[in-house]
């Protein structure tokens, strides 16, 4: 076990955090210093930026691997190690820091006028902010992207304390740290922060494209982010939204057999989860496409040509067909709970709870 293994293991959480976030902010210190000027990019180069969401295994990275089969697909996404054909170097892992506590669509709340704002909550944000940037695969492993990331910062930030003895306004987030810093916002508009993201969104994206491409497909980018369609346009040019739903049986069956500690135990416990993850979902909706992971294995050909045709994709450009998305494998990964008699009555439960876009669906 390397040096790192051991401190995660024994280190306190809080402490690793601590320094993560004093590491970057230390780097834009030094960003800011130097004097450097970043060129964004005013257009993005991709017609659609896709997102591809689901509530935990529900099968959503097999619409990612079918998408990288296309030739005019730039994907940027985690590799399951279950059922996936995808080579385990091609992951980058999911874009987190719009969608967790502190991303960007967190922190656009700080600059809608609707909301009450406080110089401590703002504090608080900033600080998850710049540890969600610099936990992100686009900033540690691309260091050519790592001055946008910066600009981001300079630009909504006002103020900054810096190297203060003791932190009186958030002191829970600096238990572990020796040196305190505050940090202020700027007076912008929601319009004009959102122009912000947008910006820095498409010029990180655009590293990833080439001539011949025309879609980049993100793993999970606002997933848990109750449809706000509208608002993901907003941020992302030519947003599309694909939303993976499976027989929440075979969730809980996952969950247990992987021991998934965020997903419940407690089959009641489960059927609330459940129903608060697919809070506002619509299996018929015109806005997103659904798309059950059950129909993308048992009817490939249907269900195939549905997404080509909400994406504007045709099918002469599926030239890497079943290289990373084989429906012959991926068909193991339905009936799971059939495999799992100890928890049937359970199951049984959970079918008739009425769950996430299932209703109707049960044999």
């Amino acid at each position: 076990m390397n040096i790192r293994k051991i401190m995660g293991r024994w280190a306190p959480h809080g402490m690793m955090v601590e320094r993560a976030r004093s590491r970057f902010y230390d780097d834009y210190r030094a960003w800011v210093r130097s004097g450097q000027q970043v060129s964004w990019d005013t257009e993005s180069r991709f017609d659609n930026i896709v997102s591809v969401d689901g509530f935990g295994y529900t099968g959503s990275g097999a619409v990612v691997d079918l998408l990288r089969e296309y030739a005019c697909n730039s994907v940027l996404g985690y590799v399951s190690p279950i059922g996936s054909r995808t080579r385990a170097d091609e992951s980058v892992g999911e874009v987190n820091f719009l969608r967790h506590t502190g991303g960007l669509l967190h922190l656009e709340q700080a600059f809608d006028p609707h909301n009450i704002s406080s110089i401590y909550w703002n504090d608080a944000l900033l600080k998850h902010t710049m540890r969600l940037f610099s936990d992100s695969a686009l900033y540690s492993r691309f260091a050519s992207l790592r001055p946008f990331f910066y600009q981001f910062l300079y630009d909504v930030l006002d103020l900054s304390i810096d190297d203060m003895r003791e932190n009186v306004f958030t002191p829970i987030l600096s238990l572990f740290d020796k040196r305190h810093h505050l940090f202020m916002l700027r007076d912008l508009g929601l319009d004009e922060y959102r122009a912000l993201c947008r910006q820095l969104l498409q010029t990180l994206f655009n590293h990833f494209h080439n001539k011949a491409q025309t879609h980049l497909i993100l793993d999970q980018v606002v997933s848990d982010c109750r449809f706000r369609e509208e608002m993901f346009a907003a941020y992302l040019p030519g947003f599309r939204h694909i939303v993976v739903y499976r027989d929440p049986r075979d969730v809980f069956a996952i969950a247990h057999r992987l021991n998934v500690s965020w997903i419940p135990h407690d089959v009641d416990e489960f059927i609330r989860w459940t129903k608060q993850c697919y809070r506002g979902f619509d299996s018929e909706s015109k806005t997103y496409l659904p798309i059950c992971f059950e129909d993308l294995v048992q009817d490939y050909d249907a269900t195939v040509s549905r997404i080509e045709s909400f994406l504007g994709l045709r099918a002469e450009q599926h030239i890497f067909k079943h290289q990373n998305f084989d429906p012959s494998i991926s068909v193991r990964g339905i009936g799971q709970w059939t495999q799992m008699p100890q928890l049937r009555s359970e199951c049984d439960k959970i079918k008739h709870a009425g769950l996430g876009g299932w209703q109707g669906r049960y044999e």
